[in-house]
């Protein structure tokens, strides 16, 4: 009863009550695996993945032919980042049950995250073989397809796995990267908000709609600065590109929906550091370096020295995080005010 109970938890996600129910089902009967096994799952999920690995090992020593304990060490594993060992683990459960669907799955997951593509290939192909009315097995032929950049075959296997279950919520992202991969940009999009409104706490989803309609990364915008500082000629052909960037990310802006386009504001155009201060900066930086280039050659002495040259770089810095610089007085102020003594201590 106690384990039954345990279990019901573990599905309907209540790990935290879970718990408790779980270690008397284990004080009730000492020599079975099962209670273990699912004492384990319930730690895993509550971010206890190194009691979990000593459950499993609890239940993989009471009952060494039952192979869910190496299917959970496996899991584990990967959520430890040791992907070899887990790739171990799940190998001595597909060879305690090679006809197990989920052993498959799990042996699949673990080979993709060790990099071990053409495995997991073969891996995905033995699970569509076993298992084809099971959304899992070709969810993981997807994700095999999706890392060998073959995105036709990826948008076909997750296609069938929403068939077969439409709220799949990894099949509908990694439809949406199999999407993207084609430059199939307009239904991604759309494939990426169903997988986000199906559940809204999903980061994945979220995420891949900023990255999708955002015109540049951060780290992108620094590169082209430096390229433009480091080879002048390239500026126009940077600032083109950047142009049409922008263009195609506010084209994808207004695809969103209404909610969408409230978190992407938010998410990304509302962030603190406000990218559009960095492409003026760069602007102003091409154009007053291309002043500075005209003046020297019209004999202007000081353009050599770099001064000039100094004195632009550091205003276009102040531009770029001018929204910084401008709390920059108000925080030494509040600072300064905390430093010093107040009234009651003097």
């Amino acid at each position: 009863m106690l384990l039954s109970q345990g279990t019901q938890l573990n599905t309907i996600g209540r790990y935290d009550a879970a718990v408790p129910l779980l270690s008397k089902a284990i004080a009730a009967q000492p020599e079975a695996a099962e209670p273990h096994c699912e004492l384990a799952f319930a730690l895993l999920h509550l971010g206890r993945a190194n009691d979990a690995l000593k459950e499993v090992g609890v239940a993989a020593s009471l009952d060494p032919q039952y192979e869910r304990p190496h299917r959970l060490r496996s899991i584990i594993l990967n959520e430890l980042g040791l992907h070899k060992e887990s790739v171990g683990a799940a190998e001595t459960a597909v060879r305690l049950a090679p006809d197990l669907p989920e052993a498959l799955y799990v042996l699949g997951s673990a080979q993709l995250r060790a990099k071990h593509v053409d495995a997991a290939g073969r891996t995905a192909d033995n699970l569509v073989r076993i298992a084809p009315a099971l959304a899992f097995s070709h969810l993981l032929a997807g994700q095999v397809a999706i890392r060998r950049k073959q995105w036709k075959k990826a948008e076909d296997a997750n296609r069938r796995a929403l068939q077969i279950e439409p709220t799949q919520q990894v099949a509908l992202n990694n439809l949406g990267v199999a999407l993207q991969g084609q430059r199939r940009t307009k239904e991604a999009l759309e494939i990426y908000q169903r997988a986000a409104q199906l559940n809204p706490n999903d980061p994945i989803a979220k995420g891949n709609i900023v990255r999708l309609v955002r015109p540049v990364s951060g780290l992108g915008v620094v590169l082209d600065v430096v390229r433009m500082v480091a080879i002048p000629w390239t500026i126009p052909i940077i600032l083109i590109r950047l142009t049409v960037q922008f263009i195609a990310s506010a084209r994808r802006r207004s695809q969103l929906r209404a909610g969408a386009q409230l978190y992407y504001d938010r998410e990304w155009l509302g962030s603190r550091w406000q990218l559009w201060r960095v492409l003026v900066a760069a602007l102003v930086f091409a154009l007053g370096y291309a002043a500075l280039g005209i003046l020297q050659l019209r004999g202007w002495s000081l353009v050599s020295t770099g001064i000039p040259v100094l004195v632009l770089l550091l205003v276009c810095i102040g531009i770029a995080f001018s929204a910084i610089l401008g709390r920059l007085p108000a925080e030494i102020g509040r600072r300064w005010r905390a430093l010093r003594p107040s009234g009651h201590d003097k």
